[in-house]
This record gives C-alpha cells, structure tokens and sequence, in this order.
C-alpha cells in the first residue's frame, strides 16, 4: 500500500514538473530526487539528480537540460533565418539608390501625373544623394533609422518651406510602406513641423501695368506670357509649354491637360487675350505659343528683372528667415481667381477653370477685393430704428446707393455695368 501511494505521488509530482514549464521538472521517489524533460524532439527523459533536496535537485535539472536549451535556441534561430529568407525572396530588400526608379516604376505610381512624377523623382533622388553622403553604410532602405530621417527631414526645412519638408517626408513614408513593411516606419515616427507660411496675394491694377511695360520692353513674347498667365490662371510650366494646337482662337478656347495634377481644363479665351494672340499671323500659328520662351528651362532669372524693373516687390520672409515668393508670376493665377469672383462667377466654374480638385482649394486663391467688401457693406440694411423694419424695407443695393465707387478699378466699373444692363435687359423682357 505504501509503494502504492509513493508512486501516485511520483506520478503526480511528473505532472506537476513538466506543467511547471514546457521542458521539464523534479519530482521526489524515497528520498532522492528525479529529473524528467522533454527535448527539441519530444522525447522524454527522465534521471536521478542523487539529491535529497530540492533545491539542489532543480539545480542538476539545469545541468541536465542546458545542452537541450542550446540546441533548441539553435534551432529556433534556424527557423527564423528561413523565414527571412523566405520573405527576402517574395520581397527583397531594396537598394537606396534604386529607390527613385523602383517607386516611379511600380503600377500603383502610374495615376500619378508627370508634374508629380518627376518631382518625386528628383526628392527621392536627392534622399538617396544623402544617404550616400551622410550614411554610406545604411545601402538598404530598411536600415534607415527614425534619427536619419529627422537628420534628412531638417536639412529639408532648413533650405525649403514647411510645407516641402512635409511633402518629403509623405513621399519617404510612402515608399517606406510599399517596399519596406509597416512595422516601425521611420518616417511615420518623424514629428511634422509645418510652420503657417506666407499667403500669395493678387496683384493691383497698378503693378499689372508696371509689369506689362517692363515685359513688353524685354519682347512680345514676355508681354505674352504675362497676360495668358493673367487671363487664363495657367501654371508658368503649362503657359510656357503651351503649343497653338491646343488653342482654338475661333471658338474661344484652350483645351489642355495640366503638367502638375494631369487635370484636363477648358480654358475660355478672355477678348483682351484674344485679341493679343490674334496678331500672330494665321500662317504662322503652329508649334509653340510663345516660341521666344518656349523650352527655357530657367525662367526665375528673367522674371525676377521684370518684377524688379516694375517696381514690384515679390518678396517677403517667413517665419524661418527664408525668403518667400508671395506677389511673383504665381500670383496670377490668384488674381485670375479673385477677378472672376469678385465679377461674379461661381466658384464652381473657376474651379473647373483653373483645374482645382475641390472648391476649398479654389477659395485658397480667392482674396475678396475692396470694392466687392464695400458692396456687401452697402446691401446691410439699417436696423438702428425700431419700427423702422416694417414701415419701409431696406433698399437693395444698386449703383445709386453703393459707395465707394470712385476707388473701383476700371475693370470692376465695367463689370458693374455689365450687371447693371443685364439687370435693365431682365425688367424690360424678350
């Protein structure tokens, strides 16, 4: 009986034992202590320690085992090193300097539009140029840290704007999670740090006037560009690459796909624009617009001289210390925004314009003129009498009771009378 229980016991002290932990344990039979453990390979293996205590017992366990755990790490490593290989095959690790090519290439860069496209080849570039420079021994996009990206991004904010920095630092996370994974993403770890920038504003009847004397002294075709970039709101690239087959002089139209969002717009021809382009001879209207300008590839330099000859300064600095274009070509495009607003034309209708995604973009370029703020002052009514309400209700704003007529520019008088005759020809009928 009493062999009986000692060997219940040693059965449940085996259980215990190998519960304990999944490689083995101690159990007690008379008053010697046995190891049992199972290996890498499940079999079970069981031994005297020779100890009467415990303690000492758990400690030959150890012994017993280590050449097991050895070989068991071994072969967990093992395991590991062919799964690596195995995810290197089906993805393998991509080079730094192949990084620009490899992104450009990959179909899901393919409804990217070229003005994107070529942008973001030359920011990858210039990242590979870095890493090259700065991190020789880093070849494999994977072994860019969280300080190398902060160490990049800020070289990036200390030559561009907030926002470029910002647009890098997309562009690397981007190509961090097509070809690297998403565990740890450096790039994603990177705080962002867009400071709020300069806004471009309009350009005043007056400076347009400087600016077109200075360009028409340079040539007709800086004259030119001037006004397409004024009455169209045109990006420089796409006036400059503009060619007469995309213009319809007859119909009273342009018709392009914009280089920077790829956009297709239908441009109306403005009649002072139109009547510019008109004294190209009919013979010779092929090829590019502005053949002059057409294919210089460094337009800053010469714009710059008109801008300054104007008398325009296009210049302000930032937060950052950094000068910053607020009144430069680009700003025509805001003025070409802000004067068909101001002149009534829905904001919906600019946007397809100018090939805008969304109308919160197209409001960005809106910048409300001082005679359309006073027009919206002149229609309150007066509230200042009670009463006053229902005896008499408040006029609607007409040119009679608008003030501040006589700081409106040409341009805005006569879209004033233009809606005062349109306004006439409604009340008088077919």
């Amino acid at each position: 009986m009493k062999a009986r229980k000692r060997t219940k016991a040693g059965e449940s002290g085996r259980k215990r034992g190998r519960a304990r932990n999944g490689e083995g344990g101690v159990y007690r039979r008379g008053e010697v202590w046995y190891a049992r453990w199972t290996d890498a390979d499940g079999i079970v293996h069981a031994r005297s320690t020779g100890e009467s205590d415990e303690g000492a017992a758990r400690r030959r366990l150890a012994e017993f085992v280590a050449p097991f755990r050895a070989g068991r790490r071994a072969e967990v490593l093992r395991q590991l090193a062919e799964r690596v290989r195995e995810v290197e095959d089906e993805r393998p690790p991509l080079r730094v300097d192949a990084l620009a090519e490899t992104m450009l290439a990959d179909p899901r860069a393919a409804r990217w539009a070229p003005g994107s496209a070529r942008t973001a080849r030359a920011r990858l570039r210039a990242f590979a140029a870095w890493m090259a420079r700065e991190r020789p021994r880093r070849e494999l996009l994977r072994e860019t840290t969280a300080e190398d990206a902060a160490a990049f991004l800020g070289v990036v904010r200390a030559r561009a704007s907030g926002k470029t920095a910002d647009d890098y630092q997309t562009l690397l996370a981007q190509a961090w999670r097509w070809y690297a994974g998403a565990a740890d993403n450096p790039w994603a770890a990177t705080p962002r740090a867009r400071r709020r920038g300069l806004e471009r504003r309009p350009l005043s009847r007056e400076e347009l006037g400087r600016l077109l004397d200075a360009a028409t002294a340079r040539g007709p075709d800086w004259r030119r560009l001037l006004l397409l970039g004024l009455y169209t709101g045109l990006r420089l690239g796409d006036v400059t690459a503009l060619d007469w087959a995309r213009v319809d002089l007859a119909g009273g139209w342009i018709n392009l796909r914009t280089s920077k969002t790829g956009a297709r717009v239908r441009v109306p021809i403005a009649p002072p624009l139109a009547e510019e382009m008109r004294r190209t001879p009919t013979a010779q209207r092929f090829g590019p617009v502005l053949p002059d300008v057409a294919g210089r590839r460094h337009l800053e330099r010469p714009l710059e001289a008109i801008w300054r000859e104007a008398g325009v300064d296009a210049w302000e600095r930032g937060e950052s210390g950094r000068r910053v274009s607020v009144a430069g070509y680009h700003a025509l495009r805001h003025t070409y925004v802000s004067l068909c607003a101001d002149a009534g034309v829905p904001l919906a209708v600019v946007q397809a314009i100018v090939g805008h995604s969304g109308e919160s973009m197209t409001r960005r370029y809106y910048h409300a003129g001082d005679a359309a703020l006073r027009s919206a002052a002149a229609a309150l009514p007066d509230v200042r009498a009670p009463g006053s309400a229902r005896a008499s209700a408040p006029k609607k704003a007409s040119p009679a009771t608008m003030t501040g007529l006589e700081d409106m520019t040409v341009d805005e008088l006569r879209a004033l009378a233009r809606a005062v005759r349109a306004a006439l020809q409604a009340r008088r009928g077919p």
